[in-house]
């Protein structure tokens, strides 16, 4: 390794200001993942309701925004690259450090989605068929 590598790699003393973030031009695309944050409001119950949509369609809009494994991958970034002064950039310095555990995050985050969606589908298929079958 080398000097610098070595440097970067150690935590700043209190007394240092952390070196600004490389220029954009000389960075790849941003790659950033969507952001683990809730979702805008602008799809609050009083917005639905106005607009003539159910409001008990809430919860599963609020469900399939739910990405555990990338708060997860974030929380990771902001504690293996504290030296980053912006959330984009430990984001990005963690998927440039480790790829194949982004692509990891991103499949477990859609399989998690997906038997969410199932289960509820399963639910409705229950409720359906021990009223109208049974």
């Amino acid at each position: 390794m080398t000097d610098a590598a070595s440097a970067a790699d150690e935590p700043l003393p209190d007394n240092v200001v952390p070196p600004e973030d490389e220029p954009a031009a000389r960075r790849r695309p941003s790659r950033k993942p969507d952001s683990p944050q809730e979702a805008p409001n602008s799809l609050t119950d009083s917005s639905l309701s106005g607009n003539g949509f159910d409001s008990t369609t809430q919860p599963i809009v609020n469900m399939t925004r739910l990405y555990p494994f990338r708060a997860l991958f974030v929380g990771y970034a902001q504690v293996r690259f504290p030296q980053r002064r912006k959330l984009e950039s430990k984001v990005e310095a963690l998927i440039d450090a480790s790829p194949r555990f982004y692509r990891f995050v991103c499949v477990s985050d859609s399989v998690f989605v997906g038997v969410l969606c199932l289960l509820m589908v399963g639910a409705l298929a229950g409720n359906i068929y021990a009223v109208f079958i049974r």
